[in-house]
């Protein structure tokens, strides 16, 4: 009895200091993990670490980076994306460090999307892979026991995507992400997803949607999604057009709703690892399959569908921090706009909360939010403002662009002036959206 009481024991401790699921967050949030992790599937991603800045350039804060995790077990990756913009003279680094376990991996395949350079500036992102090892701060690439071998590093120059095939039981990552504004020019990004494959499995193959709003993996129908993966095409192409073509740059994406009901997903943009589309409003909820198609390449993954997926779309684009949104004021019965409630980062900082301005009394102040997933609710749309609830007088379709949704909230109320932080959520049909911060005078 006693050895079972203590076998007991044991298979607690060991459920209690198991990996949770991954989740989205930021890279500080992932390197809070430690040496437990988190799961993708059968895979444990781990030791998340941020390095020192490159020597001559100043490091991008882990906040300002956010990490979502895609695929499964047998094609398990991550995605990082920043909104950083390197002016001339300027330069900001990330050398980015973690480990994958738990498959036979044989292939790793990065693609750098999302970036923008001008003059002789430019974004990089140089990565390397330790086979069955892990590199070790601070020196990194120097510290890998089990030698990189052939494929690596995988060198990207603006936007691109490179594959390397291998053969190994763990990888350690490191990704030296530079954003070079150059001498005469500018540099902005980035989205980076890095994903792996297993036996049996090619990554380079796999796609992962999320919302274009909070970056979360869940979506509405006549809502905004991103899909993320590699080799989708050679060029990148926006739409130009309202309707949305349904191909662009020769690439097309189609998905087939948990009914067996297909449909052609109109774009906003494509490029090799990035593709922007509306997820077609006709589709049934549950989990989807989305086909990107182009040429003779293929990609393949999984959506999931709600009925409802608010997301806020932030001034950073980033899903968190102050929101993307117009402040409103009504003074004797005359409407006028007043300062945007968010000032954009510096030196690679996240945007931050601009005060807004409830004086005097008599004004009535409004706040003008932009959401996707939001347009299909059943039931009164509600809002709160640090813990305040506030009025929504309009959440709908915003009516010029599409999947773009327009909530209207106020009179904001005085009792939050003053405050130098307070959380704004929206509930729609019982499900919340992202949180997103503002702060009053």
């Amino acid at each position: 009895m006693k050895q079972i009481g203590l076998l007991f024991f044991a298979c607690l401790a060991a459920q209690l200091v198991s990996a949770a699921p991954c989740v989205p967050g930021t890279l500080a949030t992932y390197a809070a993990l430690g040496s437990a992790g988190c799961t993708i599937g059968t895979n444990v991603l781990a030791n998340f670490t941020q390095g020192s800045p490159l020597g001559g350039t100043v490091n991008i804060p882990p906040s300002s980076l956010d990490v979502v995790p895609a695929g499964g077990s047998a094609n398990p990756g991550i995605i990082v994306t920043g909104n950083i913009t390197a002016a001339s003279g300027q330069t900001f680094s990330a050398l980015i460090n973690y480990t994958i376990t738990g498959s036979n991996y044989t292939s790793d395949a990065v693609t750098l999307s999302n970036t923008t350079s001008t003059g002789n500036g430019a974004v990089s992102d140089i990565q390397n892979f330790c086979r069955n090892g892990n590199f070790q701060a601070p020196t990194f690439v120097s510290q890998c026991p089990g030698g990189e071998g052939p494929g690596s590093p995988l060198v990207l120059i603006g936007n691109g995507s490179a594959t390397a095939n291998l053969t190994a039981t763990s990888l350690g990552i490191t990704h030296n992400l530079v954003i070079d504004g150059g001498s005469t020019g500018s540099a902005s990004g980035v989205v980076i997803v890095d994903e792996f494959g297993t036996s049996g499995s090619a990554a380079q193959n796999a796609v992962t949607s999320v919302s274009a709003g909070n970056w979360l993996p869940i979506v509405a129908p006549n809502s905004i999604a991103a899909g993320f993966g590699a080799g989708f095409t050679t060029t990148t192409t926006a739409a130009t057009t309202q309707p949305l073509p349904n191909s662009l740059g020769g690439v097309s994406v189609t998905i087939t709703d948990s009914a067996g009901t297909s449909a052609t997903a109109p774009l906003f943009l494509v490029s090799s690892g990035q593709i922007n589309y509306l997820v077609p409003a006709n589709l049934v909820t549950g989990t989807a399959t989305v086909r990107i198609s182009g040429g003779s390449n293929s990609s393949t993954g999984t959506l999931q569908i709600a009925n409802v997926a608010p997301a806020i779309f932030t001034a950073d684009s980033s899903g968190s921090g102050p929101p993307a949104a117009q402040v409103l004021r009504v003074s004797n019965g005359v409407g006028s706009s007043d300062p945007a409630p968010f000032t954009l980062g510096t030196n690679g900082a996240p945007a931050s909360p601009a005060a807004i301005k409830l004086t005097p009394s008599t004004d009535k102040v409004y706040l003008v939010l932009y959401a996707t997933g939001v347009q299909r609710h059943t039931s009164p749309v509600t809002a709160t403002i640090g813990g305040v609830s506030v009025p929504v007088v309009f959440a709908g379709a915003q009516g010029s662009f599409a999947g773009l949704d327009q909530i209207n909230i106020g009179p904001l109320p005085q009792s939050l002036a003053g405050q130098s932080s307070a959380n704004l959520i929206l509930s729609v049909d019982g499900s919340t959206s992202n949180t997103v911060s503002l702060k009053f005078q």
